[in-house]
């Protein structure tokens, strides 16, 4: 399931004996593949099994089941009545997750949420990214409020903050206002302590994202990113070498559509990271050179790069 070969999965878990774990991989591999029949299995298996386990999976994973059973109600039926007896379906549960959510928020995340519970989070981010759009900018900032805005860093909130940033990636809606989560979001999950590995992961995410986003635009948000990422702890040289050439090749294309403070950033960034940045072919400034950079603008820079360095 980790290398997202779902059909795969579906084959090695049908044949192992019941419990939660497996009949939740189950439905998960169902809903990712997409097909009815499939569905429609896993749906029978599932309410095939004694009361206490069905019980369950209904108050653990409510949502991905209601998902898949929409998803095998999608199998033909048999007759024409059938199809004209079919109901539409009922929304009016979105309301109550929404409300769910919001009064877990109000508790405190560090005591509130133990490991079940993390993993309960992040089924459900996953789940709501990809089936239901509505609920999940509903969710977005009751999440982002209460696991980045009012909670401290956590190793072991890591899968969270990696969650949500893929959450946000799903829905390829890249808004400023949804940049800006992106990178706090990042920034946390860095405060957080994580394994060369996970740095490594959020970096490979970081830099997909910009590419899709990339243009003269999104410079600004790119470029404070890698401020951002200067500043504060590495586990990968490396890794973060690999976005900052990306970042500035973008900057040397869009060089004359970037602001004075943002060709100051631009090579104020080449420089601590060691990285010349080569004259432009047709005639644009050249930043390797300070006089490139007017006074205001250069004081302008510095002054923003001092109130992250506080912020963080």
């Amino acid at each position: 399931m980790d290398l997202e070969r779902y059909e795969d999965a579906y084959d090695l878990l049908w044949s192992l004996h019941d419990s939660a774990e497996v009949l939740a991989a189950l439905l998960r591999c169902a809903k990712e593949i997409g097909d009815a029949d499939r569905a429609h299995q896993i749906v029978d298996r599932v309410q095939s099994n004694p009361a206490d386990l069905l019980s369950a999976m209904q108050q653990t994973r409510p949502r991905l089941l209601a998902d898949v059973q929409r998803l095998a109600a999608r199998k033909p039926p048999e007759s024409l009545e059938t199809q004209l007896g079919t109901e539409p379906e009922d929304d009016t549960v979105v309301e109550d997750i929404v409300e769910h959510w919001r009064e877990l928020a109000n508790t405190d995340a560090c005591t509130h949420l133990d490991d079940d519970m993390a993993q309960r989070l992040v089924q459900t981010m996953e789940d709501e990214a990809l089936s239901n759009s509505c609920t999940f900018e509903a969710l977005l900032p009751i999440w982002f409020g209460w696991l980045v805005e009012r909670t401290k860093p956590q190793a072991r909130f890591i899968p969270l903050y990696r969650c949500l940033i893929e959450a946000m990636q799903i829905r390829d809606r890249f808004p400023d206002s949804k940049l800006e989560l992106i990178k706090r979001a990042a920034l946390h999950l860095i405060m957080a302590g994580p394994t060369p590995e996970q740095y490594e992961q959020l970096i490979q995410r970081l830099t997909e994202i910009f590419d899709e986003v990339r243009s003269p635009h999104s410079m600004g948000w790119a470029l404070d990113l890698m401020d951002a990422l200067i500043i504060a702890p590495t586990r990968s040289e490396e890794a973060r070498l690999r976005l900052m050439m990306v970042v500035l090749d973008a900057g040397r294309e869009y060089i004359a559509r970037l602001a004075p403070t943002q060709k100051a950033l631009m090579m104020l960034l080449a420089r601590e990271s060691s990285l010349p940045m080569a004259p432009q072919a047709d005639g644009f400034a050249k930043l390797d050179e300070a006089s490139e950079v007017d006074a205001d603008a250069a004081s302008c820079c510095t002054a923003s790069i001092a109130k992250r360095h506080r912020e963080l």
